[in-house]
């Protein structure tokens, strides 16, 4: 399967790589779990010829083991000598995903506390049906 090393210094940095091991680290030791079979695929497929690019939204995981979001754009190049190569672009998105995890535990909260009102109104209105019946 490809192996991938890392080539900047400013990724392995957000990664908290130490500079020493960056370019011994390949994407599978840093790629969460949850993503890792799909990105294997999609490396599969360029190195088969299948597809030309790729992109997806995956996790790294962190020296400290926090996460850090990132938007991938993977690519193969193919030189004239026949050789080829593959660009990656990787761009973080980690503040875009914690902005959307919280926006949906607000807006379960807010999903909760309309069904808790609509349940108590439901109770006053049954209450008052059965005041007026008396």
């Amino acid at each position: 399967m490809a192996s991938g090393y890392w080539s900047t210094k400013s990724f392995a940095t957000s990664l908290i790589i130490p500079k020493k091991n960056c370019l011994r680290k390949l994407f599978q030791d840093i790629t969460h779990p949850d993503d890792l079979d799909a990105d294997l695929e999609y490396v599969r497929k360029i190195l088969a010829n299948e597809i030309q690019t790729y992109a997806m939204e995956k996790a790294y995981i962190r020296k400290d083991t926090s996460l850090i979001w990132v938007n991938l754009t993977v690519s193969l190049i193919c030189k004239p000598s026949g050789s080829r190569s593959i660009i990656a672009v990787v761009e973080d998105i980690t503040e875009r995903k914690q902005a959307e995890s919280a926006l949906r535990a607000i807006d379960w909260a807010w999903e909760r506390l309309v069904e808790m009102m609509t349940q108590r109104l439901r109770q006053s209105l049954n209450l008052q049906e059965i005041l007026n019946t008396q």
